[in-house]
């Protein structure tokens, strides 16, 4: 069972948290520096509140003082100032994205509606499961490239991010459409590479877990660590590995329903 320290024994456990060499790499090999002007943010599930920051040692202050080491979220989108508590970044009021993520499951969770799931599920209709999860990512990095970052998310999945040299700063309403199409082409592309359904992470909404905590959502704690660090990644350069959404012109569309109509 958990203990649940008080006094000098609670401040000894936070200054050995903050020592946390996971938590602090992770944190700046994904947002160290952040630009003039943006702001990042973790959310603890703990009391469902958000800690914006500006500086990586501010961010690593804040995961050992408000999370509690457990369940310990980053959000992949930045804002423009410091975030209400009780407040996330949306899709909508993104200020920056840093990187391109994909959360590998590994509870081999058969994915299919209820009333579809007539015997076994293929295995691009449930999550990997145990080692499947390890194949999974090598079939991704080879696929496309290695993950920036890789953390173990504490039951065997992975979190991975393919961080960007500079945020993506969003000025425009296309930039933001451009930005959102990009990450489901990534994530298109990953499904297809990995062989397994991969839940959809392509939201600039999405926050994923903070190595050198722990998770806790299906009991545990499961300490979540950081796996791998590598290279940060020009956009374009990873926009080229993925091939762009193909939309019908209007006037196919056009042609086909009037056909339809016609022979029907």
């Amino acid at each position: 069972p958990r203990r649940h320290l008080h006094g000098e024994g609670a401040q000894r456990a936070l200054e050995d948290y903050m020592a946390t060499d996971d938590t602090k790499e992770f944190l700046a090999a994904v947002y160290a520096p952040l630009p003039d002007g943006l702001w990042g943010y973790i959310w603890t599930a703990r009391g469902k509140t958000s800690y914006s920051f500006r500086t990586t040692d501010h961010a690593a202050r804040l995961v050992a003082q408000h999370g509690n080491g457990t369940d310990v979220y980053c959000g992949v989108g930045l804002s423009h100032a410091p975030l209400p508590s009780d407040r996330r970044v949306t899709d909508s009021t993104a200020a920056a994205r840093i990187a391109l993520v994909l959360d590998i499951d590994a509870d081999g969770a058969d994915m299919r509606q209820p009333e579809k799931r007539v015997g076994e599920p293929q295995p691009g209709e449930r999550h990997p499961l145990g080692t499947e999860a390890d194949e999974v990512l090598q079939r991704i990095s080879a696929a496309l490239v290695p993950p920036s970052v890789v953390v173990a998310s504490g039951r065997g999945g992975y979190h991975c991010w393919w961080v960007y040299e500079q945020p993506w700063v969003i000025e425009l309403d296309e930039e933001r459409q451009g930005l959102a199409a990009m990450a489901r082409r990534w994530q298109a592309a990953c499904v297809r590479a990995s062989g397994h359904h991969l839940d959809s992470v392509a939201d600039l909404a999405r926050i994923l877990r903070v190595p050198g905590t722990h998770n806790t959502k299906y009991g545990g704690p499961y300490p979540v660590t950081l796996v791998s660090l590598g290279t940060r990644y020009d956009p374009a350069d990873l926009a080229a590995l993925v091939p762009q959404e193909q939309k019908a012109p209007r006037t196919d569309r056009l042609t086909a329903y009037i056909h339809k109509a016609v022979e029907g």
